[in-house]
């Protein structure tokens, strides 16, 4: 960003016609806004809460707010109902996840790295952020959810 912001101002100081200019840059600064806006496009494994480290130069993905487990079409092996936990909160625990990249086989949350390693979740205890999706509607949300049937469910022990 260093580098595009000299070359900018070099070129705008010397210009009369910044559409002009614009079109002249080796890189557009509007596509550049746009990929860290709009990130890299992968989405939390569990909760599908979007990347936010911002373009695709990156190793790590990450998200500052995860959702619900439902809006990523987590259910409960034993009552079919959609998860309303936070995957933050499901790595600080003892509970296990089954999906297809375990092969169908439950796996600790804490562990979620083996299957996921390039995806950070931090572990939270608290239930503050479950808590207030709880207090929310997510009705709404989870019953939109469960009309894409596209999608792979995951499971999980309760």
């Amino acid at each position: 960003m260093k580098e595009l912001k000299e070359q900018l101002e070099e070129e705008f100081s010397n210009s009369d016609d910044i559409t002009e200019t614009l079109n002249k840059l080796p890189i557009k600064p509007q596509d550049e806004l746009f990929k860290r806006v709009f990130g890299c496009g992968r989405q939390c494994p569990f909760c599908k809460a979007p990347c936010e480290a911002g373009g695709k130069e990156h190793k790590q993905h990450h998200a500052a707010i995860h959702r619900p487990q439902g809006l990523g079409r987590v259910r409960c092996i034993s009552s079919e109902k959609l998860v309303n936990s936070l995957c933050t909160t499901d790595v600080h625990s003892d509970g296990k996840f089954r999906n297809t990249a375990t092969k169908e086989k439950w796996h600790p949350y804490k562990d979620y790295t083996k299957y996921y390693p390039d995806w950070i979740i931090p572990p939270d205890s608290t239930t503050e952020a479950s808590d207030y999706w709880n207090e929310q509607s997510t009705t709404e949300h989870i019953s939109l959810s469960r009309k894409s049937h596209e999608q792979v469910w995951t499971s999980v022990q309760v």
